[in-house]
């Protein structure tokens, strides 16, 4: 019995001491921490110079720009938008340095019924924008794979209740015709975007977007791949395909589902950069400079953190930002009189 009571006595004492040394380390010190300008008043390009006093263990900076801004750091964000679009492509299957690019423009229509039969897709209303993309070339490398920027589409859209419909159109010539015509096409990620002054915002990606293959039947009638069931379609890429150096013509579409103008999206809370983390060593300063003018709410948020606590210091300071003008003119001389 007296055993017992002694180790029961010994796990009291150890708890009680590991408890104290927990709260030792949870607790960690009060922030201090104070952020001061050189001046409140900077050209556009000059950088505005902000002076620490403290050593948080990690400091987050907000600008005050159109999504860098403290007040919506739990906020989300909706934000005016324009419409905008990319892809990428390569061309594969086929006897290279010439890749009949002519032959799979983009085009988009605003007339199409939505019925997904060769018969709607020839008696809609196609208009080429294929100029607006960077399209594969077997000018650049072997089989490359070129990725479009993203180009603004939002000219595209009569209003925001007009569908738009975009169509991949893919020909190629038989052997006997052109024995060097590329007989297989990768279109990949295609996407819809919201182009925001600070973000794009994904809208309509490849699924979303309902893309649908609609065949010529009689130029595919006796091709072989496509007997053999080949995907057109899945879930990352477009492919137009046909037997390697096809005997005949072979002629079909990738035709999107409708896809609709939106004027504003949610853009999603903002997020602060860091530029302090614990690891760093002291910070004295910080500068940064802006390329608009205007008048701009900067924060800083201090924190010292450990696994189980946090406290932070949230300063806030107004900087004024004006166009670079050059030197001060003078006033006039009656002026000084």
């Amino acid at each position: 019995m007296k055993t017992i009571n002694k180790y029961m006595l010994l796990a009291v004492v150890l708890l009680t001491s590991l408890t104290a040394c927990r709260e030792q380390f949870e607790d960690v010190d009060a922030v201090s921490f104070d952020v001061t300008t050189e001046s409140v008043v900077c050209k556009v390009g000059q950088p505005v110079q902000f002076l620490f006093q403290g050593n948080p263990d990690m400091i987050t900076f907000y600008s005050g720009e159109m999504g860098n801004e403290y007040a919506y750091k739990n906020q989300d964000r909706i934000a005016p938008s324009r419409m905008g679009y990319q892809f990428t492509t390569q061309v594969k299957a086929g006897v290279g340095a010439k890749p009949n690019p002519s032959a799979i423009p983009l085009s988009y229509s605003t007339d199409f019924s939505g019925e997904y039969t060769m018969e709607a897709v020839q008696a809609a209303t196609w208009i080429d924008i294929s100029d607006r993309f960077a399209w594969a070339s077997d000018h650049r490398a072997p089989n490359p794979t070129v990725f479009s920027e993203l180009a603004d589409i939002t000219d595209l859209f009569p209003d925001e209740k007009t569908p738009v419909y975009f169509n991949y159109h893919f020909y190629c010539k038989g052997m006997e015709t052109d024995p060097s015509c590329r007989s297989q096409w990768l279109i990949s990620s295609p996407c819809f975007y919201g182009i925001t002054d600070t973000k794009s915002v994904e809208l309509y990606d490849i699924v979303d977007a309902g893309w649908k293959a609609v065949l010529n039947e009689e130029t595919y009638a006796n091709d072989a791949s496509h007997a053999k069931g080949i995907t057109f379609i899945n879930t990352s890429r477009l492919m137009f395909s046909s037997d390697y150096r096809p005997a005949g013509d072979r002629e079909m579409w990738f035709v999107s589902g409708p896809i609709f103008k939106m004027d504003n999206v949610n853009s999603g809370p903002d997020f602060g950069l860091p530029i302090k983390g614990i690891a760093n060593p002291a910070m004295a300063s910080y500068s940064y400079a802006y390329s608009e003018p205007g008048e701009y709410t900067v924060t800083f948020v201090a924190a010292n953190v450990n696994v189980y606590d946090r406290k932070e210091r949230v300063v806030e300071l107004k900087v004024k930002i004006v166009e670079d003008e050059g030197t001060i003119t003078p006033p006039e001389q009656e002026e000084w009189n």
